[in-house]
């Protein structure tokens, strides 16, 4: 009852802090209520799919203000829980690109009631795209680069001195960040956590009949949010609607985690669809996800293009390849979602920003990969 009530406070706050909005959710168009329109069948002919046995809402969290990600729903409730005296060395936190656009939004709402000064760093995977990055360092933070390895290191130990180290250019000057800034993790913190459970709230209250919800998943934060929900807001032991996560097949560790009952290392490949995936299930997050994710459902970096460029054409939605990422799994495991029952379905796209070239060169028929200006570098 208490993670309930504290669960719903959160959510309350988000909506009242300005910074977050109640986010749509828009029936996808590729289902057997409606048939594909054909406009969107000439314009963009790689989103064509057949009709679905059941219904498929999205739930578009790339519409969040400014930020244009679910992350600051985490950002927003994790910062409310710092004490003052904390923030004046400033926050430091590892992220991809979004739980930083997250944390400067909530930092602004922050900074416009207390007049208080807080810098910012961020440390970011060296592949993480511009569009990501160079919107953090217009406002003024610092992004700090570091190869995948030291950053997923960064992630699971949370030492920041060592990660601070490791950067090229601070070891160049051999200097650092004296003092040290307050520590934020992007998906170890409950209040993280409960800031996304405040996706499910709004899923389930206005689907209540929902049989699943489809997420992806990079560290784990957002699915485990997402399942404190449905459990709070259904039976905790065995809730009526079943959450599944999406993995892209270049990072996906999970599903050989859930068949060998532990973590397990698998190989990580960078790809522009920088939003999700790792190389190994965090240990604390795992037993959450153990226990609580019905399956995991493996797609390719071409599916997750071709819905892209589905969610463009079908519903002028524009979303990052991992915010695409459950309408690819929905589709492609439409056969095994059936099977077990699924009537009405929610994939959740958790984000939209994506680059402009990325786009360009989906739309235009491609997978994302050869245009990306991250792979030329």
């Amino acid at each position: 009852v208490a993670l309930k009530q504290r669960m719903e406070e959160i959510h309350q706050f988000l909506l009242d802090s300005g910074a977050v909005i109640e986010t749509p959710l828009a029936p996808y168009p590729y289902n057997s209520k409606k048939q594909p329109p054909s406009p969107s069948e000439v314009a963009f002919p790689n989103t064509s799919h057949p009709p679905t046995p059941f219904e498929i809402y999205m739930k578009l969290e790339n519409l969040q203000p400014v930020v244009k990600s679910f992350k600051v729903r985490a950002a927003m409730s994790a910062l409310r829980t710092i004490p003052h005296s904390k923030l004046g060395h400033g926050v430091a936190a590892p992220s991809a690109g979004n739980f930083a656009a997250g944390l400067i939004s909530a930092i602004e709402v922050h900074s416009k009631s207390t007049n208080q000064h807080i810098p910012l760093t961020f440390l970011v995977p060296s592949h993480t795209s511009p569009a990501k990055t160079l919107p953090l360092q217009e406002k003024g933070a610092t992004v700090l680069p570091l190869h995948w390895e030291d950053w997923w290191t960064l992630v699971q130990t949370q030492d920041l001195h060592s990660a601070i180290q490791k950067h090229t250019t601070l070891a160049t000057q051999n200097s650092e960040l004296t003092p040290l800034p307050c520590f934020l993790h992007p998906v170890v913190d409950t209040n993280v956590i409960l800031g996304n459970a405040s996706i499910g709230v709004e899923i389930l209250a206005k689907h209540p009949d929902c049989d699943a919800i489809v997420v992806p998943v990079g560290g784990g934060a957002l699915i485990t949010g997402i399942c404190v929900a449905v459990r709070l807001m259904q039976d905790w032991n065995n809730p009526r609607c079943k959450v599944y996560a999406v993995e892209v097949e270049t990072a996906a560790p999970l599903g050989p985690s859930m068949r060998a009952g532990k973590p397990v290392s698998v190989p990580y490949t960078s790809t522009w669809i920088d939003g999700m995936g790792s190389g190994q299930v965090l240990s604390e997050i795992w037993p959450f996800l153990r226990d609580w994710v019905e399956e995991s459902l493996i797609v390719s970096v071409d599916e997750v293009a071709s819905a892209v460029a589905g969610l463009v054409g079908a519903c002028s939605v524009v979303a990052e390849g991992a915010g695409a990422a459950p309408l690819a799994a929905i589709t492609k495991h439409q056969n095994y979602l059936h099977k077990q029952g699924v009537q009405k379905v929610v994939g959740v796209v958790s984000g939209g920003r994506i680059s402009t070239t990325t786009l360009a060169e989906i739309l235009e028929g491609g997978n994302g990969v050869e245009k990306d200006p991250r792979e030329k570098s």
